[in-house]
């Protein structure tokens, strides 16, 4: 009896019990949807609610009857006893707050790509070394593609196909594998430029996503792209774009990491340097085109303003194509440059990943400014209790001229951007709570050296949180070492619960924060909408 008394008394008590809804409050259906689930919330023993819009960080551009519906969630979740926490500075899915200027995207640089002049312009002189080789797959001994590096089992995972092809005589196809399926191959390039590769694709009843990477000699990843291949579809082309960093050499893969149904065909695989794509023009990222002397040339005098229109404005402000044709510079009326100059321009380009997504540069003074714009919006539209920082996955970041110039590595970055948010929200709102996701700022998750496309380190990340912004943790994979972590560090801690999974395993996970001091809560988090199973959660994580 004493034991189970101990026992008990060791148990968090979960004063914060919330639920995490991403919705688009803007159609008429999911005001509805969302009212009536803050009912069943509230009957089940929930408390809060964490919600996510994208328009939340663009409300002066939502169109009428946005705040409307807004303002009518609010007053349901009030009237259904439940915290509003609205999501904010979302800085690595950054579309929304890059509505505001497309230009303070986190980019990469480039550095001495080669221009030519022809006629009253100057174009890139590609890097001729950088060229997929056997890119048709027309060349080949039995089912084994000639030229590549790597290739998962010929003739029993992938085949060259003779009859069905995008162009030429022959495509590679990759039919119902167990395991991973992919191609690979290395190629030399030049450090610091930036190159796209693109390959023409097939679908037919694929069931996992087809992906596309580019890893430098280390084998980190330089990008990726999910491709957005649909599980049946025609020949499509698909893009990667990348930059070189400080690589000599760069692998591309394509193919399925982990086995999959159906086939996948691809053809006509091509890489080739690209110049002013996605360039960047802020002042802290400068554009600098050198003579062959070596002389500065002047914008505006030798040549006309650098700018592509498409960059993060296609197919509206703040999205960013992966790829499409790039600028060359425009020569003007007695420049210094002249027929058959080269000259070498240096700049930096945005980071587009995996379905467009991109970060914001946290170097910035004008990323802060922007920041402080969403949360006084918020503010106003809400008032809410409580602001929730979307500080997860960033990708990538530290890299461009404005990021290098400070010297720091990326960890002391984003944790300096993190108290900055937390101070931009209790100024918007006196005495609000903060929250923030664990992963960013969790050693044993992905506050760790060589993260995706992150430059350095994400490591110390976490000495710039406030301790009284409260953890969203969400890795139950090591949750021992990660509670205790951010318990010693005097945080509070929620267990951001469920994942679309079994609803059980919230109680393992409680478990294991059994006797640390400020575990004060958990969420029912579902990526999927999926909110059947949200009474069930109630009942293992407290009783409902």
């Amino acid at each position: 009896m004493l034991l189970a008394l101990a026992l008990l008394a060791q148990r968090p008590k979960l004063d914060y019990r919330y639920v995490y809804i991403q919705t688009n409050l803007l159609v008429p259906d999911n005001v509805r949807q969302v009212k009536a689930l803050f009912e069943r919330a509230e009957k089940a023993g929930y408390n809060g609610v964490v919600i996510t819009d994208s328009k939340f960080e663009r409300l002066p551009d939502v169109p009428a009857g946005y705040v409307q519906n807004v303002r009518e969630v609010a007053a349901k979740a009030a009237a259904c006893h439940l915290k509003l926490i609205p999501v904010f500075a979302n800085v690595g899915w950054a579309d929304s707050l890059l509505s505001h200027n497309p230009n303070l995207v986190e980019g990469q640089t480039v550095r001495d790509a080669n221009f030519v002049v022809h006629g009253n312009e100057a174009v890139l002189e590609p890097d001729p070394q950088a060229v997929f080789k056997n890119g048709s797959f027309e060349a080949s001994r039995g089912d084994q593609a000639l030229q590549m590096g790597f290739q998962d089992e010929p003739g029993v995972k992938t085949f060259i196909d003779r009859r069905v092809k995008h162009g030429g005589d022959a495509s590679l196809r990759m039919t119902n594998p167990e395991g991973n399926c992919r191609i690979e191959q290395e190629i030399p390039v030049t450090p610091h430029r930036q190159y796209h590769f693109s390959v023409w694709a097939k679908s037919e009843a694929i069931d996992r996503t087809f992906e596309i990477k580019a890893l430098d000699g280390n084998g980190q990843a330089m990008s990726e792209q999910s491709a957005g291949l649909q599980p049946t579809q025609d020949w499509r082309e698909l893009h990667l774009t990348f930059n070189s960093g400080e690589s000599k050499v760069a692998r591309l893969y394509m193919g399925f990491w982990g086995g999959h149904r159906g086939s996948v065909w691809l053809d006509d695989a091509k890489l080739e340097e690209v110049g002013l794509l996605n360039v960047i023009r802020r002042s802290t990222c400068p554009v600098v085109v050198r003579g062959a002397d070596g002389s500065v040339l002047a914008e505006g005098k030798d040549y006309t303003p650098i700018s592509d229109p498409k960059m993060g404005n296609v197919p509206w402000p703040g999205a960013f194509e992966v790829f499409h044709p790039a600028p060359s510079i425009k020569v003007l009326p007695g420049s210094r440059i002249h027929e058959g100059d080269h000259v070498k321009v240096s700049f930096d380009h945005a980071v587009v990943l995996a379905d467009g997504k991109v970060s914001i540069c946290l170097s910035d003074p004008a990323t802060d400014e922007v920041i402080s714009k969403v949360a006084s919006e918020l503010e106003k539209l809400f008032h809410p209790a409580g602001f929730f920082l979307g500080h997860d996955e960033i990708r990538s970041g530290g890299s461009d001229d404005t990021c290098l110039a400070s010297r720091k590595i990326y960890g002391e970055l984003l944790g300096t951007n993190a108290r900055r948010c937390v101070q931009t929200a209790q100024k918007a709102h006196r005495g609000a709570e903060t929250y923030v996701w664990s992963d960013m700022f969790d050693p044993f998750h992905n506050a760790v050296p060589h993260y995706y496309l992150v430059r350095s380190s994400v490591e110390r990340s976490w000495e710039g949180l406030p301790k009284d912004t409260i953890i969203m943790n969400w890795n139950s994979g090591r949750a021992r070492e990660s509670l205790e972590f951010f318990a010693k560090r005097g945080h509070r801690q929620m267990l951001a619960g469920f994942y679309d999974a079994d609803v059980s395993q919230i109680k393992t996970w409680l478990a294991q924060a059994q006797g640390l001091q400020g575990v004060c809560g958990v969420m029912y988090t579902t990526w999927r909408g999926d909110y059947s199973k949200l009474e069930e959660f109630a009942r293992a994580a407290w009783g409902g």
